[in-house]
């Protein structure tokens, strides 16, 4: 059993045989790939990172962390993980990909003709493998860009980061200004009810019911009009002055070793073919 083993095709006497065999054709692949994958590691474009760090605020609601007297919050609070998720949905939304991309003209800048029938699907491809947005250790959020200029990356980071504020007030807009317009025609009504009242304690009722439908209205409309921001911007993104990609000493072994284990594999399937075809001579 021992001596077949070691009379086996796979035996270390035979692998010496068959690199010192075919030691020409090895060197000779070895040295082309490794000029190939040395200048395929310098043509590929280099690409920048840029991160910008923040924290979002405990509320969404300026006048309910300012204005109100109960159950008012800190406006200085750090968010909760709440907070968090749902600022992770808004810079990750789409609203904010469309805002990118037309305040940079990204499909211009990622070399996408505008007669392209696809060329939507490839812009917004190529948005979401060079953003990507995650949270942290302790509930900020990294907003990570990859792009081949270090500053157009260091600026896209910070624009989503500050765009984040003018989304937010976007989103609450409509249902903000809905919810004013309501309370203004309750107050309308209230104000014909009480012409009406001659009673003294129902009229004072009815006045501290306005007062109070006129207080929320005021702090409506300061979440809808006033600005403050939602996030603490812990980190602003700057320009690095250093690649992230490729690594070229990874490409160049990688490419070099991937091309010699190939000539290999060729080289043995060749040999075990002519053997074969000397057996069915035989």
């Amino acid at each position: 059993m021992e001596q077949n083993f070691y009379d086996s095709g796979f035996s270390l006497k035979n692998s010496v045989k068959f690199f010192y065999r075919w030691r020409k054709v090895l060197l000779v692949v070895f040295c082309i790939a490794l000029v190939a994958s040395t200048i395929v590691s310098f043509v590929i474009q280099p690409r920048y990172d840029a991160k910008a760090v923040m924290f979002p605020t405990s509320s969404n609601r300026i006048s309910k962390s300012i204005m109100a007297d109960r159950y008012s919050l800190d406006v200085l609070d750090y968010g909760i993980e709440r907070d968090c998720e749902y600022a992770l949905q808004v810079l990750s939304s789409d609203a904010m990909m469309h805002d990118v991309c037309e305040r940079f003209n990204l499909m211009s800048h990622y070399g996408i003709k505008q007669n392209a029938k696809d060329k939507y699907y490839r812009l917004y491809g190529m948005y979401r493998a060079y953003v990507s947005v995650k949270r942290t250790e302790f509930l900020g959020i990294e907003i990570k860009v990859t792009d081949f200029d270090p500053q157009t990356s260091a600026d896209i980071a910070n624009y989503i980061t500050a765009n984040y504020d003018t989304l937010c007030t976007k989103i609450l807009a409509p249902r903000t200004d809905g919810a004013i317009k309501v309370m203004e025609n309750v107050c309308r009504q209230l104000q014909a009810e009480m012409q009406n009242i001659s009673d003294p304690l129902l009229l004072k009722y009815k006045n501290k019911e306005l007062a109070s439908i006129q207080t929320q209205i005021a702090e409506r409309k300061a979440d809808l009009n006033e600005f403050v921001p939602r996030k603490f911007w812990v980190d602003q993104a700057t320009a690095a002055d250093h690649k992230s990609f490729p690594k070229r000493t990874i490409i160049i072994l990688l490419g070099t070793l991937a091309a010699e284990l190939m000539c290999i594999f060729v080289l043995l399937l060749a040999e075990k073919w002519n053997s074969f075809k000397e057996e069915l001579k035989s």
